[in-house]
């Protein structure tokens, strides 16, 4: 069993690890922007290649990004679906640079447009995104939820992946 938990990254992405060890953290969870903003600083290549070495010599065995909260690749809504696709494909690049295998995200919210239509526009989202990451590595861990408002996830069922999915 691997243990950790969510940890800042305030002042640097390879605090985390540092914030993580202080915890006797195997694994932590991190977010790699600032989880309740579209736009902010990106990391630089210094700070990726910091956050590498210092992972590299941690007792820290797994490292999981966690999606901002914003996201929402089930949305009917437009912009907030472009938006979305956008960022979430910004950290799978971020990740894979940072070479962290993992990113955790909800499946969305459907907004009043149905379970259905919320789980099929989730699955274009997933589609696209894997199309553009084409030869990256990350992994998208789907989390569940507790069911509140419109939100998806809250039945085992919305994983069920369709016959012929790319997913």
């Amino acid at each position: 069993m691997i243990l950790g938990a969510h940890v800042s990254a305030a002042g640097g992405l390879h605090n985390a690890i540092h914030n993580g060890e202080e915890l006797a953290c195997e694994a932590i969870q991190i977010f790699l922007k600032n989880p309740n903003r579209w736009v902010g600083k990106e990391p630089t290549e210094a700070d990726i290649d910091q956050f590498r070495e210092s992972w590299c010599v941690s007792s820290i065995r797994e490292v999981l990004v966690h999606d901002i909260h914003l996201t929402n690749l089930a949305s009917p809504k437009t912009d907030v679906l472009a938006n979305s696709r956008k960022q979430f494909r910004s950290q799978m690049q971020l990740a894979d640079l940072c070479g962290i295998p993992y990113i955790v995200t909800h499946m969305g919210a459907h907004l009043g447009s149905g379970e259905a239509g919320g789980l099929q526009v989730l699955g274009s989202s997933l589609d696209l995104l894997f199309e553009q990451t084409a030869g990256g590595e990350v992994i998208i861990l789907l989390e569940t939820t507790a069911g509140q408002g419109t939100n998806l996830g809250h039945r085992f069922e919305h994983l069920h992946i369709p016959a012929g999915s790319k997913l």
